[in-house]
């Protein structure tokens, strides 16, 4: 560790958090490192690096250590001069949300909040965050925390990049985010399983002209979310994406209550039919789409269904249907 001066970047690969003991409560500063990276293989106790506080060119702080929990004290990051952050760790949402808060500078950040927490509900906070640089935000919550009261402590009026896997995830979670921001999303990939109305999605989508990228996962085989694409002149599509170029629906019909009926619904089909009899601007919804994935979990639909979904994609619009027999193939 002679050359501490002289690192700018410190990337550890590690398979148990006791090699890391020395860093842990290292003496030297490092005046120019602006990047930090630390992956650990085990479980391990908590961390709490105290060589970052005297850090001040810290930029980048990524902690992918999934089995391992956070220390803020003594040591502490500061969090305020990062732009880029990776929290993948035992962290509860209360404690991320506090970190969070903190890194006023922030451009990208990620957080994996992991599954082994039953911490209390969230509690409302008064005022709001402003991250006015942050770009990029992705957060996967695997626990039963509602991610709306997350949510509800910032606003994001830079982001373009938005990707949202949670557990709970309310239907008005993302139209209340947009209203304290504002922001122009170029991509969003987001998890609905949980959701049962479609009002929220199209409420949101309509306040997103700007999007270009968007993903949906869908928990079951629900028409309504087909229906929301499916363009026609009987039936117009409840919102525009001008900019729209990449559309990609997930959908696990192995969940609903009944596989027979879910086998034989054609909405699917449909749905991909439409953007190839609509094609360029003469869809007025969706007008520069070009590319629609769909992947399907679970058993096959009937054969012509199959047949239409296969053919559907081998036409103008540059088109993927993927069938996977299970959520456990990815």
């Amino acid at each position: 560790m002679g050359a501490h001066d002289r690192v700018r970047r410190l990337t550890l690969n590690l398979d148990t958090f006791d090699d890391i003991s020395e860093l842990r409560t290292h003496p030297q500063d490092f005046p120019i490192l602006a990047c930090f990276e630390l992956r650990v293989n085990a479980p391990g106790r908590p961390i709490g690096l105290s060589m970052l506080k005297t850090a001040p060119a810290l930029r980048r702080f990524c902690l992918n250590t999934p089995s391992c929990s956070l220390d803020l004290e003594p040591a502490a990051v500061s969090w305020s001069q990062l732009t880029e952050l990776t929290l993948n760790l035992q962290v509860d949402l209360g404690r991320a949300r506090s970190i969070l808060m903190e890194c006023t500078g922030l451009e990208v950040c990620t957080i994996y909040t992991g599954d082994d927490w039953s911490e209390p509900p969230l509690q409302r906070l008064s005022s709001v965050t402003s991250l006015l640089h942050l770009t990029r935000f992705s957060i996967l919550c695997c626990s039963d925390e509602d991610v709306e009261d997350f949510f509800d402590a910032f606003s994001f009026p830079s982001l373009t990049d938005l990707t949202v896997n949670a557990t709970q995830l309310s239907e008005l979670a993302l139209p209340n985010l947009y209203s304290r921001s504002h922001f122009q999303l170029i991509k969003m990939d987001v998890d609905i399983s949980e959701w049962v109305f479609t009002d929220e999605l199209t409420t949101f989508l309509e306040l997103t002209s700007s999007l270009e990228f968007l993903v949906l996962r869908v928990g079951g085989f629900q028409r309504t979310y087909m229906e929301l694409f499916t363009y026609g002149g009987e039936n117009p599509a409840p919102f525009a994406l001008p900019k729209l170029r990449t559309l990609s629906i997930r959908m696990d019909h192995s969940m609903n209550t009944n596989p027979f009926k879910c086998r034989h619904d054609p909405s699917a089909a449909e749905m991909l039919e439409s953007f190839e009899r609509y094609p360029g601007k003469r869809n007025r919804a969706f007008p520069s789409l070009t590319r629609v994935f769909l992947t399907m979990i679970g058993d096959d639909f009937d054969r012509d269904i199959e047949k239409r979904l296969v053919n559907a994609g081998k036409r103008r619009i540059e088109g993927w249907y993927h069938r996977q027999r299970s959520a456990d193939e990815d």
